[in-house]
């Protein structure tokens, strides 16, 4: 559980490793999820940006 993982610090960035392989609508959903739960923090980074 994320809660568990930040030990409930809503102030911790949550990043998103992501490529264009991932539907929009479910990454848009699954961070407005998040920001519903007080985690405002979210970062995104693309795999190729990863992999270098």
């Amino acid at each position: 559980m994320l809660s568990n993982q930040t030990e409930g610090n809503k102030e911790t960035t949550i990043f998103f490793q992501a490529d264009k392989s991932v539907d929009y609508e479910t990454l848009m959903s699954v961070m407005d999820q998040l920001r519903t739960a007080g985690y405002l923090k979210i970062g995104l980074m693309g795999m190729e940006t990863a992999q270098k």
